[in-house]
């Protein structure tokens, strides 16, 4: 998809939610020049959030794909953007995935922002471990988040029910 020399054409669709889990896998992996075709097509972009099934900020992820391509200041730009918008939607998730994004790019390249860093870095640890977000906050911590939650959940050949304090449901197929 990313090879496809359309890609670089500024008439070719601009589909967001295709384009952003390509760039994030792209960082992921750190493969510089899908990364760098990949940020192209969010040039001169209004748009903010991805919307439909993947509802995320398109800033955090170019913010992603600049840090790992050595621009920090172009990072910080789009998180800051990100993380904007992000409170303007109140979307805690992204809030909090924004935040410690920001907190490892101010650690890694503006060591005199180590202040701001771990502000930001307290605030997605303990939004981590409030939403129950064990990957994100054992990347953060180092340590694995014990959780003690209050649900059960049993299934039946043709029902799943579910349980939890204040909440019960059963679902029948």
């Amino acid at each position: 998809y990313v090879a496809n020399p359309k890609y670089k054409d500024e008439n070719y669709d601009f589909l967001p939610w295709k384009d952003i889990p390509l760039l994030e896998a792209a960082v992921k992996v750190k493969h510089h020049k899908a990364v760098e075709l990949l940020l192209h097509r969010f040039d001169n972009s209004i748009m903010k959030i991805t919307g439909g099934w993947l509802s995320t900020f398109i800033n955090r992820h170019t913010g992603d794909a600049w840090a790992l391509l050595g621009k920090p200041e172009k990072a910080r730009a789009d998180y800051n953007e990100a993380l904007e918008d992000a409170y303007e939607f109140e979307f805690r998730p992204e809030i909090a995935l924004i935040r410690f994004q920001l907190a490892k790019l101010l650690f890694n390249s503006y060591p005199e922002d180590k202040e701001e860093a771990q502000e930001h870095l307290d605030f997605a640890i303990s939004e981590f471990r409030e939403m129950k977000m064990r990957p994100l906050y054992k990347e953060a911590t180092g340590e694995e988040l014990i959780v003690e939650d209050n649900l059960s959940f049993k299934f039946e050949d043709e029902s799943f029910e579910y349980k939890e304090e204040g909440l019960h449901f059963t679902v029948t197929y």
